[in-house]
């Protein structure tokens, strides 16, 4: 029984009678709260002001017919349940009466029944109500789960025994249907090449066999086919065993996986294959010569005394030597020969296994065809000097380094040149025992990272305050490449000053002189003004290009600074959201209050803000809240000596975690190797730049290599701002 309250209207003319069912229940031990009602009026006005559980009607009442009550009832939406209470009706009454919405008919003064019954109906309009709402739960989740699906870029359908069921727009899309129905006419294999139809066939009759997604070849509508990354789920849709598939297209993602190959494999100047990657061939070549007994040959090609061209002619000189002898050694190789640069002007080449004398044939023709190579700069023949040799590669010799050091021997004979812009050719005298610095020492070092001890306290402000004046100072710019983040056209700007000697000196070299000379705010005014013409030019050419500027630590204290900008921007309506100021981490979290100031003040004219080199300095959400800035730029160091970068794992995560919390992008700077793409492409950083990836540009011009095209093959090659020797 019962121990809640009863809430019940007892639709009755007699007070009396009314008042005896409701003793009745009393006595049977129901707690009630009733109420007498005898017309629709007190009915309406009754139900107005609280909820019932239950309405007893007296039959035979013409002010309170039953057709009446449940109108009323409906009106307010009340769930209370409607019992009658008659002394005599006949069996069609009580059809009728039932088929009107009553639940139970009685007798009058049979109210042994009548307690249980309204317990049994309370429960029951409970039950119905618990139902209505579940079911208006589970049609709101359907809603919201078909919205979802609906905007989903991602490709989602259902099919049912390899016929399809339904599909988002984004499938349907992809399929090229206008419709649903359109649909259900194309089986679902038609979305797979027919090379991976058995696989997804069985994948899709036993959709839980496998965990996670696969990656298949797709077809689109057109009939071309895409890298696709599959998913499927069994799911109940409509009362029917169905399988969800997702379709994402990670196309993109496998042409950056292409790219980061090759720039894994590639040496970034010349386009050639690197020494990694040559040194792992080598192994490959000598295990084989080894286990058939076969041999094949290994030539190596050296322009003698780069070193001391690079500081006759200077670095971009030697860059453009380098990138025309390496085109000329590529004119002459058998595609199946393997040509890397191992060294500063050192190339390799691994012959691709012919016979003997045809080995001896190949030597002889780049012998004598290293000696036509010219080269002229700035209209003047420069004599160049080229050492060949050979080693067998037999398996007599398993020690790769040793191999290299017999083909770039240490004491190699050089005539001397037979006439100026022509090469001459030497043999080399093999000296095995002689070690060879890697190809890591040789290979080019920035001007912004080759300050030795010596030259870290060195003064040059005699030379700045001359670029200064003579407007010198040379700009390059280097690709910002898009990893995870959208595809911009972005270039940071580095300055170097050219010495007498044709060293070119980068900016950590020689902003040390510049602020303690009181030069820095000079140099930052000068590249700002320099950048907004170069912006001014490409944005009449159409071009979105946007340059990343390093500022000085005088930048904070520079009033000049941001109104000079201010004005150079309206006078030329350039869109200043093309330019993003650098500052150093340090300076921020050293002088806060001074950086949030300019950051703000930089802000409001549209000029974007980067906090660069987050790799050494402990800033926190605190330091950073409330700024607004654009990226964080972190540092991947590389250890000059032996060539291999090195970046901080949890240094880098807590970089990019820290860069989510302010709702930001990331960018990996300083990125020498391709050792460190996985890293960075795990921890999620958007953007990425180095020398490895590309070097620095004269001009703001850059586009990303594809897989078989070498840089070498660029008729107006990109200037590096590594130093040649």
């Amino acid at each position: 029984m019962s121990k809640s309250i009863i809430r019940l209207l007892i639709a009755d003319d007699s007070a009396d009678e009314a008042e005896s069912l409701s003793n009745a229940l009393r006595q049977a031990g129901y707690l009630l709260k009733t109420q007498r009602i005898e017309d629709i009026g007190t009915l309406d006005a009754a139900l107005s002001k609280e909820a019932w559980d239950a309405v007893v009607c007296k039959s035979a009442l013409p002010q309170l017919k039953i057709s009446d009550v449940r109108q009323v009832l409906d009106k307010h939406h009340a769930t209370c349940t409607m019992l009658l209470v008659t002394k005599k009706m006949a069996a069609d009454e009580i059809r009728q009466a039932m088929a009107q919405g009553v639940r139970d008919v009685f007798m009058q003064g049979d109210w042994v029944r009548l307690g249980p019954a309204i317990e049994r109906e309370i429960e029951t309009g409970k039950a119905q109500q618990a139902h209505a709402e579940t079911a208006e739960t589970l049609r709101q989740l359907e809603n919201r789960y078909r919205v979802m699906i609906e905007t989903s870029q991602e490709a989602v359908a259902y099919c049912h025994e390899g016929v399809y069921v339904d599909a988002n727009p984004a499938y349907l899309s992809l399929v090229g249907c206008a419709n649903v129905d359109d649909l259900s006419t194309i089986p679902v294999l038609n979305l797979i090449d027919k090379n991976d139809h058995a696989r997804f066939k069985n994948w899709l009759r036993k959709p839980d066999s496998h965990e996670g997604a696969q990656e298949f070849l797709a077809l689109d509508s057109d009939g071309r086919g895409f890298a696709a990354e599959i998913a499927m789920s069994p799911i109940h849709l409509g009362g029917e065993s169905c399988v969800q598939i997702f379709v994402r297209d990670v196309s993109k993602r496998k042409a950056l996986e292409v790219k980061l190959q090759y720039l894994h494999q590639r040496d970034a100047l010349t386009g050639t294959f690197n020494r990694p990657y040559f040194m792992q061939e080598l192994a490959r070549a000598i295990e084989l010569a080894e286990k058939n007994k076969t041999a094949t040959g290994l030539v190596g090609v050296e322009i003698v005394g780069l070193k001391d061209l690079n500081q006759s002619i200077g670095h971009a000189a030697c860059d453009r030597m380098l990138m025309s002898v390496t085109r000329h050694l590529r004119e002459h190789a058998d595609k199946n020969h393997l040509l890397a640069r191992t060294g500063g002007g050192q190339f390799s080449i691994l012959l691709s296994g012919k016979n003997e004398n045809e080995n001896k044939k190949f030597i002889e023709d780049i012998r004598a065809s290293a000696a036509t190579v010219r080269f002229k700069e700035a209209g003047n023949d420069i004599p160049l000097s080229i050492a060949v040799n050979h080693v067998a590669v037999d398996g007599s010799v398993t020690d790769r380094e040793k191999l290299l050091n017999r083909i770039f021997a240490a004491d190699t004979q050089v005539t001397a040149p037979v006439r100026a812009g022509k090469a001459s050719v030497a043999e080399s005298k093999p000296v095995p025992e002689t070690p060879k610095p890697s190809a890591a020492n040789e290979t080019h070092s920035p001007p912004a990272s080759a300050a030795g001890k010596s030259s870290a306290a060195a003064d040059f402000s005699g030379q700045i305050s001359a670029a200064l004046a003579n407007n010198s100072i040379e700009l390059f710019f280097q690709p910002i490449v898009n990893l995870h983040g959208e595809a911009r056209e972005y270039f940071e700007v580095l300055p170097a000053i050219q010495m007498g000697n044709g060293e070119m000196l980068g900016a950590d070299r020689f902003m040390p002189s510049a602020v303690n000379s009181d030069l820095a705010s000079k140099i930052d005014r000068w590249m700002m003004q320099q950048c907004i013409e170069q912006l001014t030019q490409r944005q009449k050419d159409g071009q979105e290009t946007s340059l990343f500027i390093s500022l000085s630590d005088s930048a904070l204290t520079d009033k000049i600074l941001l109104q000079a900008a201010h004005q150079h921007l309206k006078a030329t309506r350039l869109d200043a959201g093309r330019i993003y100021l650098q500052l150093s981490a340090a300076i921020v979290k050293k002088h806060n209050a001074a950086a949030r100031l300019f950051v703000a003040e930089a802000r409001k004219i549209g000029l974007n803000v980067v906090i660069a080199g987050l790799d050494s300095q402990r800033i926190g959400i605190d330091d950073l809240k409330e700024i607004d800035i654009a990226y964080i730029a972190i540092d991947c160091c590389s250890d000059t000596d032996s060539g291999v970068g090195a970046v901080n794992d949890s240094a880098l995560r807590n970089a990019v975690a820290l860069a989510k919390k302010l709702k930001t992008a990331t960018i990996a700077r300083r990125v020498e190797n391709a050792e460190i793409f996985s890293l960075l492409w795990g921890a999620g950083v958007d953007y990425i730049q180095g020398d490895y990836l590309s070097p620095a540009l004269t001009s703001p011009d850059h586009h990303f290599p594809e897989e078989q095209t070498l840089s070498s093959d660029v008729a107006q090659p990109a200037f590096n701002l590594r130093a040649a020797g």
